[in-house]
């Protein structure tokens, strides 16, 4: 209490005196708040960012990087006056940054709230900090390289093939080095970005993996698991089975987004053969003793993978994992509901009709935001369970927002919506049943046997 009382002491005289602080003392300033993790005094960072437009020469490479950093971390979007001067000043001083420099910098502006500046100014600097990773890219760390290929995801930069090429490199020559994290991340941002890999990469990393996964924490196993099932077209079962059997080792210490994620994988790998029933029964014991402290996407995850490898689930786990969805429904987004829903319907067992009435509600309150995938799972669930019976308010909520979309629906949602409006032998929608039978026969060429079977078995039973 008193460290922090005596911070807020000195965050007032640095606002006091801000209209002296030189750039790099304002730098400094920031990253040591963030650092720190301390929440700004009031004024006392709107005078930091106003005397950074006062004195933008004085931001070298640190300085730069550090502050935007201090801001990420701080969660602070300094605003686009402030990027405006930054920018142009980091682009002019850039053979002076150095490899962490940059890598901090653009995961920095990945990281903030709300990037405030003009995408030409954007890409304008990354292309000349690109010059600059191509020429000194053998003093990059897996860290740095991590960081950097996030931040190309996330910030959706034009990357050029031969910067993917050299940095794919360099990680293979550093893979010793590499903590299995920042190889996870770098798999996953590599496949983000849709490379194309280069000859030996994958057979360094099965290496690397082989000779290092006993040492594997679980946030590892989940996370390298993940960036595996996302490049599938690369997927080594001897990898795959040292993961999967250091999971067993580990499972009394899983997380619940390690459980999720890790069952997430095999489902997305679509390799059923891999989940040991010994292997299930661990992971459900483990996510039937922390099913209280699952989040919205543990759940929506969880049992998504259930359904999708049509697998047995545990009768307690079930009933746990619905009283969660009541408990943490409001932090479900339009995915989560739909996905729930999808995945509940999909499982069958018994439902409990308060878990389904919460997420329906939960599902009427954000129907704006609904997609027309989401939309057809949600028509789809409610269709298929019998007990309990169809929530007429959010039928009627998203048979609305599929007219509302109509003209974005495929195959699969038309024959979908209008299947469950045969389903619940709904008379009411009649306008949209001929909306979309004209977007149906716009797009015929695109359905296959099961979408036309629906197609015209909805209609049949009205």
């Amino acid at each position: 209490a008193s460290d922090l009382e005596a911070l807020e002491q000195i965050q007032r005289r640095a606002a006091e005196i801000a209209g002296d602080f030189p750039g790099r003392n304002v730098a400094s300033f920031v990253y040591c708040l963030g650092k720190m993790s301390v929440r700004p005094v009031p004024l006392t960072m709107e005078y930091m960012l106003i005397r950074t437009t006062e004195v933008p020469e004085d931001f070298n490479a640190q300085a730069v990087s550090n502050f935007v950093y201090g801001l990420a971390i701080l969660k602070i979007s300094p605003g686009r006056e402030v990027m405006s001067v930054l920018f142009p000043q980091a682009a002019a001083t850039v053979d002076t940054y150095l490899p962490q420099n940059i890598s901090t910098l653009f995961w920095a502006l990945s990281k903030l709230p709300v990037l405030e500046v003009e995408e030409s100014q954007l890409d304008a600097l990354w292309q000349a900090m690109s010059r600059k990773v191509l020429s000194s890219v053998r003093a990059f760390s897996p860290q740095n390289i991590e960081n950097l290929l996030s931040a190309m995801d996330q910030l959706s930069l034009r990357v050029d093939k031969q910067i993917l090429e050299a940095l794919q490199h360099e990680a293979m020559e550093k893979h010793r080095e590499c903590k299995p994290q920042d190889l996870a991340n770098i798999v996953h941002a590599l496949n983000s970005l849709g490379v194309t890999w280069v000859d030996g990469f994958w057979a360094t990393l099965r290496s690397h993996v082989l000779h290092t996964c006993d040492r594997f924490i679980p946030r590892d196993v989940s996370t390298l698991l993940r960036a595996l099932a996302m490049a599938g077209e690369r997927l080594d079962s001897e990898v795959i089975d040292a993961l999967l059997a250091k999971t067993e080792d580990i499972a009394r210490v899983l997380e619940p987004r390690d459980v999720s994620t890790i069952l997430w994988a095999v489902a997305t790998m679509a390799r059923k053969d891999l989940l040991t029933a010994r292997l299930f029964e661990t992971l459900q014991r483990r996510a039937l003793a922390i099913a209280g402290e699952f989040t919205s996407r543990d759940v929506a995850m969880f049992l998504w993978s259930v359904a999708t490898l049509d697998i047995r689930m545990d009768p307690s786990l079930l009933v746990a994992l619905q009283h969660r969805a009541i408990a943490i429904a409001d932090d479900l987004n339009h995915q989560g509901v739909s996905t729930t829903m999808w995945s509940l319907a999909s499982i069958g067992g018994k439902l409990e009709e308060s878990t389904w009435a919460r997420i329906a509600e939960r599902a009427v309150a954000i129907a704006a935001d609904m997609n027309t995938q989401d939309v057809s799972e949600i028509l789809w669930a409610l269709a298929t369970v019998k007990n309990p019976p169809p929530n007429k308010v959010l039928a009627a909520a998203m048979f609305r927002r599929a007219g509302e979309q109509a003209n974005e629906c495929n195959p699969q949602t038309i024959s979908n919506v209008v299947w469950a409006m045969g389903t619940f032998g709904d008379k009411g929608h009649l306008d949209l049943l001929k909306v979309l039978q004209q977007r149906a026969l716009s797009i015929l060429d695109e359905y296959v046997p099961r979408d036309i079977g629906m197609l015209v078995w909805g209609p049949a039973t009205l």
